[in-house]
């Protein structure tokens, strides 16, 4: 393997291991949003991570 095909391949798996960080972390605003307009549905979705003082807190 040429030194352009592992630079390829280490591409490939940083932007497959960032696309989840990103996804996980939109995932918890979209919730965190929501959970300023439903509190209590917010302990809910985020499987107790936050809660309606954490919600404003990302949201300031």
């Amino acid at each position: 393997m040429g030194v352009l095909e592992k630079r390829f391949v280490l591409y490939r798996v940083l932007l497959e291991v960032s696309s989840v960080v990103l996804a996980v972390l939109l995932y918890l605003f979209i919730v965190s949003g929501y959970g300023l307009i439903e509190p209590s549905a917010v302990e809910r979705y985020s499987l107790g991570l936050l809660s309606y003082d954490k919600c404003i807190r990302l949201h300031l």
